[in-house]
């Protein structure tokens, strides 16, 4: 058997990895294009790899390939998935693979250590991009006005500020006298009640109406002023 030439060799591999590359990339990027619908991920602060997988040889350039995943688990760092070869619009094989995944945002970043309990201004904010990658649906990206939020919990300088630290300035503390408005048809009707929890507008919070006792559910308008919708 007559050995191959060291040039024949590298000929080869150079064709083999173009076609393997080919194969992967667009594998890859099947599963990118999946993963920033599926989870709302900004397409150029979103990196996905994945390592050399045998199962995708034989994937063919004029192959479709359909990708999904069986939970709705988010990819912080890494994610499942399961990629149907489609050929002459049937499926001719199911691969199921993992990659590598890698966010980024723009986010609000304080600038200096707030208290809970303080109200929260853009002017003591900076926005920063910042890898995500664990936490890219619990952070506040850009935009967002931060009118009428306050520190749910004493937060430092530099850390990417999440969902469960913020919440409204409430417009009604609990036993606060309230106005309690609904309507009737065309007519409005008001009468007074107390406030049985704290909470900020649009917030629905339980209140005792003064008159009758009875407990009922409204939503805060504005700061002593709630709406019961019928």
């Amino acid at each position: 058997m007559k050995l191959l030439s060291r040039t024949a060799w590298i000929l080869m591999a150079l064709v083999l990895f173009t076609e393997y590359g080919y194969c992967d990339e667009r594998v890859v990027a099947a599963a990118k294009d999946y993963l920033i619908e599926r989870f709302d991920l900004n397409p150029n602060q979103t990196r996905v790899e994945m390592r050399e997988n045998r199962s995708f040889d034989e994937v063919q350039p004029t192959d479709g390939i359909n990708v999904y995943s069986t939970t709705d688990t988010p990819p912080r760092g890494s994610c499942s998935l399961r990629f149907e070869i489609i050929r002459n619009g049937v499926t001719v094989k199911t691969v199921s693979a993992s990659v590598k995944v890698e966010t980024w945002k723009d986010v609000y970043v304080p600038t200096r250590p707030i208290k809970r309990g303080e109200e929260i201004s853009l002017a003591d904010l900076e926005v920063k991009n910042c890898e995500v990658t664990f936490d890219f649906d619990k952070v506040i990206d850009v935009p967002f006005e931060f009118s009428g939020y306050r520190a749910k919990k004493s937060l430092r300088a530099g850390d990417p500020l999440e969902w469960k630290n913020v919440e409204t300035v409430p417009l009604v503390n609990r036993g606060d006298e309230v106005v309690i408005r609904c309507y009737a048809g065309a007519l409005e009707i008001r009468t007074l009640g107390i406030a049985k929890e704290e909470g900020g507008k649009g917030e629905t919070i339980t209140v005792t109406n003064k008159e009758t006792k009875k407990r009922i559910q409204a939503e805060v308008v504005d700061a002593g002023l709630v709406a019961v919708n019928r």
